[in-house]
């Protein structure tokens, strides 16, 4: 765990040279350190002064200093931040000043994990920081901005006040039995029942949830030639895979992350179905079959000009799962008997491809489902509704109310390690093992 005693320094920004980087020490001696390291600045929380970086009496760098008094940093500690030029050899030679005068190097996450020690944010919020920083797609970055605000752990927290409701009710009647009377057994269900609903609302959005942060998986296959790795391209924006006119080009599986209407998709060109002729073929049409197992969707891209032909339906059946989109492909070029429920591009002029987009979107509607639970939450919430559901059947029964009492204890205990509350070291140690420096 964190010894508290220590002041810690790191560079916030990136490593590499930048017009600017910006360091940040806290700590009890954070201010003791900012006012050697800047002499001849003011020192007056809050506020940001313009002067020389100095160690040794030798001028490091020049720069900006900003103190934050303690409850009001981010870390909620005493600290400062340095703004300085970019240069890692100015970065680094600051660093190893401020280690000279008391701090020391700061661990990855060190400073968020401080910050939620110390309560100004809980676990869920503490993550979010770290999906903030790795957002590539508007999706994540919404769903980090939703994290960040507290919005799971809302949720968690108003389930946790039906739960703990109903328990101290329980143990009171347990306890005062004489004075207060039995505990009305069908209010108390009903009002549990509402904690189950508020966790399968949360359940809900797993789903979605987890596509936002890992990507939706799709596997683009199809036969030889049909025009798989020009919807790739066309999708991508950028020529990642090679576009012939010669069946089997694409040999191998090749795979790309995009962003479709916002959402992270992963696409994977697969090689074209087909009885391989070679064994490099043979390899590459086995990758795409393994590929296509372990995908979230298939969207398989047929010829318009063509249209669905009986080799595409043989290939289709032969897949092991139905196709999750049908694309009729080179509309451009002309449309023969086409499927009703085809969606129709040309991935060489762009025509059809908002109608992906439609798609994609449809595929991450929550409804009204909140899409903010990860793996560890999805856990707790699965631990924590079948322990309220026991104890809506014990309350069912004739059977002592105390032993309802100790499953909603339980799923106390449960909720409240998705916001912190209640998590062991080994969870906390987990949520941060991840963080990069200076975070």
């Amino acid at each position: 765990m964190i010894d508290f005693s220590e002041t810690i320094v790191a560079p916030i920004t990136g490593q590499q040279r930048a017009p600017v980087a910006l360091i940040r020490v806290s700590g009890d001696k954070s201010w003791e350190i900012a006012k050697k390291l800047f002499p001849a600045a003011g020192h007056d929380p809050n506020r940001a002064y313009f002067g020389h970086i100095v160690s040794g009496g030798e001028k490091l760098d020049e720069g900006y200093l900003t103190l934050f008094e303690k409850g009001r940093s981010y870390t909620e500690e005493e600290s400062f931040e340095v703004s300085c030029h970019g240069s890692p050899e100015a970065v680094r030679r600051i660093v190893a000043a401020i280690v000279d005068l008391g701090a020391r190097a700061a661990r990855p996450g060190e400073f968020t994990e401080r910050a939620f020690l110390n309560g100004r944010i809980d676990l869920t919020r503490a993550e979010a920081v770290r999906e903030t920083i790795d957002a590539a797609t508007e999706a994540q970055r919404l769903r980090a901005t939703q994290l960040r605000a507290g919005r799971l752990a809302a949720e968690v927290n108003g389930i946790q006040v039906l739960v703990g409701t109903e328990l101290a009710r329980a143990e009171a009647t347990v306890d005062f039995s004489e004075e207060i009377g039995d505990l009305d057994r069908n209010s108390a269900r009903a009002n549990l029942g509402q904690a189950v609903a508020g966790i399968d609302k949360l359940l809900s959005g797993y789903q979605a949830s987890r596509l936002i942060r890992e990507g939706l998986r799709v596997a683009i296959v199809g036969r030889p030639n049909v025009g798989k790795s020009s919807l790739l391209n066309a999708l991508l924006g950028s020529d990642r895979a090679i576009v012939t006119d010669i069946p089997g080009t694409t040999r191998d599986t090749i795979e790309e992350t995009a962003s479709i209407a916002g959402y992270p998709v992963v696409l994977t060109d697969t090689a074209g179905l087909r009885v391989a002729y070679d064994a490099v073929e043979r390899i590459g049409v086995e990758r795409s079959r393994a590929t296509i197992d372990a995908s979230d969707q298939v969207w398989f891209v047929y010829e318009a000009p063509a249209g669905w032909t009986s080799n595409d339906e043989a290939l289709a059946e032969s897949l092991g799962r139905p196709p999750d989109l049908l694309i009729a492909n080179k509309t451009d070029l002309g449309k023969a008997k086409l499927l009703p429920a085809s969606v129709m591009v040309s991935a060489t002029s762009g025509t059809g491809l908002e109608a992906l987009e439609h798609h994609v979107e449809g595929t991450f509607d929550v409804g009204e489902g909140l899409a903010l639970v990860n793996e560890r939450h999805r856990e707790d919430l699965v631990a924590a509704r079948i322990q309220v559901e026991q104890a809506r059947d014990t309350l069912s029964t004739d059977l002592p109310t105390d032993l309802a009492c100790v499953d909603l204890y339980g799923a106390m205990q449960t909720l409240g390690r998705i916001t912190g509350e209640t998590a062991p070291d080994e969870i906390i140690e987990r949520v941060f093992r991840d963080f990069c420096i200076g975070k």
